[in-house]
């Protein structure tokens, strides 16, 4: 079943609207949405370390102090949402205000749903997602180039949201203003590194693009028009040194000096947007877990951690790290290492949920713990909590009622 979001309910799928007040946890200065693991300095120096996780509980963290939220107050009927959801009586955009995205990455915003399943997030939430310009400084790229046929594809393929999407690329692809300090051999100084002046993956001039680098002057003043900026553009960051280390000369880089390149260029391109414009608020994608097949495979707790901490204190910054399980597909067949729609759909609930907890918008999506919920029986099973539906991998909310929310492909 599709939702058609812009019509009115039939009346028994209308249902009031619940409301849950978020638990905030302290650690080390700054506050955490209740499942996030504390990262120990020794973790952050073990960046190999690969682990599981069953839990399909999203992990927030804000780097920079939040104000806490007073006692949830109860809304009227509200005629398109279906959710449950968390609110605050204040945020910087309340509901019905513009948020306006723009993100940075790579394929995953090529062959994947998660920007199109944030922009609908929002508008379910009833926030209207207006359309930045690229004022034709980038390419004035809005869609994926091919996805997954998500259950709710019709209202996904609606949507139009702002990209810089560059397959392959390292964050240094878009750390640098020009590439005069590029060698002979088309390697740069980085850090007391060697880095390939190349942008693509594994650095082969063959799958660079229409673009030999990105400049963060270009990304800053197209971001400054934005609400929000989501930075994706690191994940291929630990690869690079695959494939014989043909983006580094002079030998390989290892933990934790390949973090460092990671975490200079992200400040670099968040600084510069910040320049700009110190309103943005730039959203810091985790390093999402790897697949096996179509199943989560290792996950990057220690990687996650370590650009955590380097990014905390950074103004109008924040890191959304996730959980996938490890019961359920979430990956595609089709695009390897690429999650699927049920993966999209958990990074769109975890950043909305850091936007909510930062106070940029006053509504998040409410997730209940397994305890709290009713034994699982199938996703029909969590009809009417829908806090037990949307805190499921494989359920979602339509209608009023938790359905299966399918993988997007055979």
């Amino acid at each position: 079943m599709v939702a058609s979001y812009g019509s009115r309910r039939s009346a028994q799928h209308r249902h009031r609207l619940r409301c849950h007040r978020p638990s905030p946890w302290i650690l080390g200065g700054s506050m955490l949405m209740a499942g996030l693991l504390a990262p120990a300095e020794a973790e952050a120096q073990e960046f190999l370390a690969l682990a599981t996780t069953t839990t399909t509980t999203m992990q927030y963290m804000l780097l920079e102090p939040w104000v806490n939220n007073p006692e949830p107050i109860v809304w009227p009927q509200l005629p398109l949402l279906d959710l449950a959801a968390t609110l605050r009586p204040t945020a910087r955009i309340p509901q019905g205000g513009a948020v306006r995205l723009f993100a940075i990455g790579s394929s995953n915003l090529l062959w994947e749903t998660w920007l199109e399943q944030l922009h609908l997030l929002l508008t379910r939430l009833e926030y209207q997602v207006p359309l930045v310009d690229s004022k034709g400084l980038i390419k004035n790229r809005t869609r994926p180039d091919a996805t997954a046929r998500c259950d709710d594809i019709e209202a996904l393929d609606a949507l139009a949201t702002l990209r810089i999407a560059k397959p392959g690329w390292a964050s240094w692809g878009f750390a640098f203003e020009d590439q005069a300090d590029c060698n002979a051999a088309g390697f740069r100084p980085f850090l007391g590194h060697s880095v390939s002046c190349t942008n693509g993956w594994q650095c082969n001039p063959d799958l660079t693009g229409s673009d030999a680098f990105i400049r963060p002057s270009v990304v800053a003043e197209v971001a400054k028009d934005a609400d929000v900026v989501v930075l994706s553009n690191w994940v291929n960051d630990f690869t690079m040194r695959f494939q014989g280390n043909a983006c580094f000369e002079g030998g390989e880089v290892l933990p934790p000096e390949d973090v460092s390149l990671t975490v200079a260029s992200l400040l670099t391109l968040i600084r510069a947007i910040h320049a700009a414009n110190p309103e943005v608020a730039v959203v810091v994608m985790a390093k999402y877990p790897g697949a096996i097949g179509k199943m989560t495979g290792p996950v990057y707790t220690a990687i996650n951690s370590a650009v955590r901490l380097q990014l905390i204190g950074e103004p109008k910054t924040y890191f959304v790290d996730f959980n996938f399980p490890t019961d359920e597909p979430m990956f595609l067949a089709s695009r390897s290492g690429h999650p699927n729609c049920r993966g999209d759909r958990l990074f769109a609930q975890g950043i909305v949920n850091v936007l909510f907890k930062a106070g940029i918008i006053n509504r998040g999506v409410a997730t209940a713990k397994e305890e709290d919920c009713p034994i699982f029986a199938g996703c029909e099973s969590y009809s009417g909590r829908e806090d037990c539906c949307q805190a499921k991998a494989e359920c979602w909310v339509n209608e009023g009622l938790c359905l299966n929310y399918s993988e997007g492909e055979p």
